[in-house]
Protein backbone atom coordinates (compact mmCIF):
# COMPACT_ATOMS: atom_id res chain seq x y z
CA UNK A 1 0.00 0.00 0.00
CA UNK A 2 2.81 2.38 0.91
CA UNK A 3 4.64 1.51 -2.29
CA UNK A 4 1.52 2.28 -4.32
CA UNK A 5 1.19 5.68 -2.64
CA UNK A 6 4.83 6.45 -3.36
CA UNK A 7 4.36 5.56 -7.03
CA UNK A 8 1.26 7.74 -7.26
CA UNK A 9 3.13 10.64 -5.65
CA UNK A 10 6.03 10.29 -8.07
CA UNK A 11 3.75 10.14 -11.11
CA UNK A 12 1.69 13.16 -10.08
CA UNK A 13 4.34 15.43 -8.57
CA UNK A 14 7.46 14.51 -10.53
CA UNK A 15 6.95 12.51 -13.71
CA UNK A 16 3.85 14.31 -14.98
CA UNK A 17 5.38 17.83 -14.80
CA UNK A 18 8.53 16.61 -16.55
CA UNK A 19 6.48 14.97 -19.27
CA UNK A 20 4.37 18.08 -19.72
CA UNK A 21 7.47 20.25 -20.03
CA UNK A 22 9.00 17.94 -22.60
CA UNK A 23 5.76 17.84 -24.55
CA UNK A 24 5.57 21.64 -24.50
CA UNK A 25 9.14 22.04 -25.71
CA UNK A 26 8.78 19.20 -28.19
CA UNK A 27 5.83 20.98 -29.77
CA UNK A 28 8.18 23.65 -31.06
CA UNK A 29 10.44 21.02 -32.63
CA UNK A 30 7.79 18.70 -34.06
CA UNK A 31 5.43 21.32 -35.46
CA UNK A 32 7.85 23.48 -37.40
CA UNK A 33 9.07 23.34 -40.95
CA UNK A 34 5.72 23.71 -42.65
CA UNK A 35 6.15 23.34 -46.38
CA UNK A 36 9.49 21.58 -46.07
CA UNK A 37 12.37 20.85 -43.67
CA UNK A 38 12.73 21.48 -40.00
CA UNK A 39 13.94 24.74 -38.55
CA UNK A 40 17.14 24.89 -36.57
CA UNK A 41 16.54 24.17 -32.86
CA UNK A 42 17.46 27.69 -31.78
CA UNK A 43 14.82 29.15 -34.07
CA UNK A 44 12.16 26.90 -32.58
CA UNK A 45 13.18 27.83 -29.04
CA UNK A 46 13.37 31.52 -29.94
CA UNK A 47 9.88 31.26 -31.42
CA UNK A 48 8.67 29.70 -28.18
CA UNK A 49 10.28 32.52 -26.23
CA UNK A 50 8.71 35.14 -28.46
CA UNK A 51 5.31 33.51 -28.01
CA UNK A 52 5.67 33.45 -24.24
CA UNK A 53 6.77 37.10 -24.32
CA UNK A 54 3.63 38.07 -26.24
CA UNK A 55 1.56 36.26 -23.61
CA UNK A 56 3.41 38.22 -20.90
CA UNK A 57 4.82 35.04 -19.40
CA UNK A 58 8.23 36.59 -18.97
CA UNK A 59 9.84 33.87 -16.84
CA UNK A 60 8.97 31.22 -19.42
CA UNK A 61 10.13 33.49 -22.24
CA UNK A 62 13.51 33.92 -20.58
CA UNK A 63 13.81 30.17 -20.02
CA UNK A 64 13.18 29.40 -23.70
CA UNK A 65 15.53 32.16 -24.85
CA UNK A 66 18.26 30.91 -22.51
CA UNK A 67 17.86 27.50 -24.12
CA UNK A 68 17.99 29.04 -27.60
CA UNK A 69 21.28 30.77 -26.82
CA UNK A 70 22.69 27.50 -25.47
CA UNK A 71 22.29 25.91 -28.92
CA UNK A 72 24.90 28.30 -30.37
CA UNK A 73 22.89 30.17 -33.02
CA UNK A 74 24.63 32.19 -35.71
CA UNK A 75 25.62 35.77 -34.73
CA UNK A 76 22.51 37.39 -36.21
CA UNK A 77 20.34 34.79 -34.55
CA UNK A 78 22.01 35.48 -31.23
CA UNK A 79 21.36 39.20 -31.67
CA UNK A 80 17.65 38.52 -32.24
CA UNK A 81 17.50 36.34 -29.12
CA UNK A 82 19.37 38.87 -26.99
CA UNK A 83 16.92 41.56 -28.07
CA UNK A 84 13.94 39.35 -27.21
CA UNK A 85 15.44 38.43 -23.85
CA UNK A 86 16.17 42.08 -23.15
CA UNK A 87 12.51 42.85 -23.85
CA UNK A 88 11.53 40.13 -21.36
CA UNK A 89 13.96 41.44 -18.76
CA UNK A 90 12.67 44.98 -19.30
CA UNK A 91 9.09 43.86 -18.77
CA UNK A 92 10.22 42.06 -15.61
CA UNK A 93 11.89 45.20 -14.27
CA UNK A 94 15.44 43.80 -14.43
CA UNK A 95 17.15 46.93 -15.74
CA UNK A 96 20.79 45.83 -15.51
CA UNK A 97 20.16 42.58 -17.42
CA UNK A 98 18.07 44.49 -19.94
CA UNK A 99 20.90 46.84 -20.83
CA UNK A 100 23.48 44.04 -21.05
CA UNK A 101 21.40 42.11 -23.58
CA UNK A 102 20.56 45.19 -25.66
CA UNK A 103 24.27 46.04 -25.79
CA UNK A 104 25.07 42.48 -26.88
CA UNK A 105 22.52 42.70 -29.68
CA UNK A 106 23.85 46.10 -30.69
CA UNK A 107 27.45 44.80 -30.83
CA UNK A 108 26.36 42.29 -33.48
CA UNK A 109 24.20 44.76 -35.41
CA UNK A 110 27.06 47.27 -35.47
CA UNK A 111 29.17 44.87 -37.53
CA UNK A 112 26.67 45.05 -40.39
CA UNK A 113 27.08 48.46 -41.97
CA UNK A 114 23.69 48.21 -43.72
CA UNK A 115 21.60 47.22 -40.69
CA UNK A 116 20.76 50.76 -39.63
CA UNK A 117 17.08 50.15 -38.85
CA UNK A 118 17.96 47.34 -36.43
CA UNK A 119 20.42 49.61 -34.66
CA UNK A 120 17.89 52.45 -34.65
CA UNK A 121 15.27 50.35 -32.87
CA UNK A 122 17.83 49.04 -30.38
CA UNK A 123 19.01 52.57 -29.56
CA UNK A 124 15.38 53.61 -29.16
CA UNK A 125 14.77 50.79 -26.67
CA UNK A 126 17.90 51.86 -24.80
CA UNK A 127 16.50 55.43 -24.72
CA UNK A 128 19.46 56.79 -26.67
CA UNK A 129 17.25 58.91 -28.89
CA UNK A 130 19.99 60.97 -30.52
CA UNK A 131 21.74 57.83 -31.77
CA UNK A 132 18.39 56.32 -32.83
CA UNK A 133 17.55 59.42 -34.88
CA UNK A 134 20.91 59.22 -36.65
CA UNK A 135 20.36 55.58 -37.54
CA UNK A 136 16.79 56.10 -38.78
CA UNK A 137 18.04 58.95 -40.97
CA UNK A 138 20.94 56.88 -42.28
CA UNK A 139 18.60 54.03 -43.19
CA UNK A 140 16.38 56.39 -45.17
CA UNK A 141 19.33 58.08 -46.90
CA UNK A 142 20.78 54.72 -47.99
CA UNK A 143 17.40 53.53 -49.31
CA UNK A 144 15.87 56.68 -50.82
CA UNK A 145 13.22 54.67 -52.70
CA UNK A 146 12.09 52.72 -49.63
CA UNK A 147 8.85 54.29 -48.39
CA UNK A 148 8.99 52.12 -45.26
CA UNK A 149 12.32 53.60 -44.19
CA UNK A 150 10.95 57.13 -44.59
CA UNK A 151 7.83 56.11 -42.67
CA UNK A 152 9.97 54.86 -39.79
CA UNK A 153 11.97 58.08 -39.75
CA UNK A 154 8.79 60.19 -39.85
CA UNK A 155 7.14 58.31 -36.99
CA UNK A 156 10.24 58.47 -34.80
CA UNK A 157 10.81 62.17 -35.43
CA UNK A 158 7.16 62.92 -34.63
CA UNK A 159 6.81 60.79 -31.50
CA UNK A 160 10.24 60.42 -29.87
CA UNK A 161 10.23 61.26 -26.14
CA UNK A 162 12.15 64.31 -25.02
CA UNK A 163 13.96 66.84 -27.14
CA UNK A 164 16.81 64.73 -28.51
CA UNK A 165 14.85 62.75 -31.08
CA UNK A 166 11.73 64.74 -31.87
CA UNK A 167 11.80 67.09 -34.84
CA UNK A 168 8.48 68.22 -36.34
CA UNK A 169 9.89 69.61 -39.58
CA UNK A 170 11.95 66.49 -40.20
CA UNK A 171 8.90 64.33 -39.44
CA UNK A 172 6.83 66.15 -42.06
CA UNK A 173 9.67 66.07 -44.62
CA UNK A 174 10.08 62.30 -44.19
CA UNK A 175 6.33 61.70 -44.19
CA UNK A 176 5.95 63.72 -47.39
CA UNK A 177 8.65 61.63 -49.10
CA UNK A 178 6.94 58.41 -48.01
CA UNK A 179 3.61 59.62 -49.41
CA UNK A 180 5.15 60.83 -52.67
CA UNK A 181 6.66 57.39 -53.26
CA UNK A 182 3.25 55.77 -52.98
CA UNK A 183 1.50 58.45 -55.07
CA UNK A 184 -0.41 59.50 -51.98
CA UNK A 185 -2.37 56.25 -51.88
CA UNK A 186 -4.47 56.27 -48.73
CA UNK A 187 -3.49 52.88 -47.30
CA UNK A 188 0.21 53.25 -48.04
CA UNK A 189 0.34 56.83 -46.80
CA UNK A 190 -1.68 56.38 -43.59
CA UNK A 191 1.31 55.94 -41.25
CA UNK A 192 3.09 58.93 -42.73
CA UNK A 193 -0.02 61.05 -42.26
CA UNK A 194 -0.31 59.90 -38.64
CA UNK A 195 3.34 60.82 -38.16
CA UNK A 196 2.76 64.30 -39.49
CA UNK A 197 -0.32 64.71 -37.31
CA UNK A 198 1.87 64.12 -34.26
CA UNK A 199 4.30 66.85 -35.27
CA UNK A 200 4.21 70.25 -33.48
CA UNK A 201 1.58 72.82 -34.52
CA UNK A 202 2.45 74.66 -37.69
CA UNK A 203 3.82 71.59 -39.45
CA UNK A 204 1.66 70.53 -42.38
CA UNK A 205 1.64 67.59 -44.74
CA UNK A 206 0.54 68.59 -48.24
CA UNK A 207 0.57 66.77 -51.55
CA UNK A 208 1.55 68.37 -54.82
CA UNK A 209 -2.07 68.08 -55.88
CA UNK A 210 -3.12 70.36 -53.04
CA UNK A 211 -4.54 67.68 -50.85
Amino acid sequence: MKLKRVLIFLSVCVLWPIGALRAEEGHFYDNVGQGGGRRQPWRSLAGAGSGALQKKDYARAIRFLDAALATNPDPKGAAEIWELRADAYAASGEKSKTRVDYERALSVASKDTTDHLVRAHLYKKMENYRAAAAQFAKAADLAPEDAGAWNDLAWFRATAPGGEGRDGKEAVRAATKACEMTNWKKNSCRMAERSASNAPPGSELKADNGR
